[in-house]
C-alpha cells in the first residue's frame, strides 16, 4: 500500500529525504533524524507501507516495529548520552490537524531522547541544518557499528 499523496511513502526520492537525514533503510521500515527535532537526536522509524492507524498494521508487522524502536532507542540514547526517552505514535493525526501544521496521515513512531529532567521538548521548533544533522548522524552510525562490534566480538 502506497499513497501518492503522502510524504512518508516517496521517502526514496532525495527530493524529500535529504541525505543527512538517512540513518538506516530496512525491509519494513526507514530511520531518519527529525527535520524539526524536539530534543537532539529526534528521529522516526517510518513503516514503508502506507497505514493511516496503528489498527490497521498486522500484529506481526506491528511487533516488528515497536521491537526495532525500541531497540534504535536504545541506541540513540546510548550514542548521544540521553537519560532515557520518549517513543511516541503518531495515530491518525491528520483527522485532528491540518496537513499545513506538518501532520502526516501515515502511521510513524517518534522516538525523542531526553537528557535531563523536566527537559522541555521543542514546540514551534525551526528545521535542524544540515551540519547539525550530520554531526548526529556521525554520533549514531558510530553507535550503532559499536554495539554490532560488540555484538561480533561475544559471539
Amino acid at each position: 500500500m502506497i499513497s501518492s499523496d503522502c510524504i512518508f511513502c516517496q521517502l526514496t526520492s532525495d527530493e524529500i529525504l535529504v541525505p543527512e537525514q538517512r540513518l538506516r533503510e530496512e525491509s519494513d521500515y526507514y530511520l531518519i533524524l527529525s527535520l524539526h527535532p524536539q530534543t537532539k537526536g529526534h528521529t522516526l522509524l517510518i513503516p514503508k507501507k502506507h497505514f493511516s492507524s496503528l489498527t490497521e498494521i498486522p500484529k506481526e508487522l506491528q511487533a516488528i516495529l515497536f521491537q526495532e524502536a525500541i531497540k534504535e532507542a536504545e541506541y540513540i540514547q546510548n550514542s548521544l548520552g540521553a537519560k532515557a526517552y520518549i517513543l511516541r505514535v503518531n495515530n491518525m493525526l491528520y483527522k485532528l490537524e491540518s496537513r499545513d501544521k506538518g501532520h502526516v496521515g501515515h502511521i510513524h513512531i517518534h522516538i525523542i531522547p531526553r537528557y535531563k529532567s523536566g527537559e522541555k521538548l521543542l514546540e514551534k521548533n525551526e528545521p535542524a541544518s544540515k551540519e547539525s544533522l550530520m554531526e548526529i548522524r556521525r554520533k549514531l552510525v558510530r553507535g550503532v557499528q559499536s554495539n554490532d562490534d560488540k555484538q561480533k566480538k561475544v559471539n
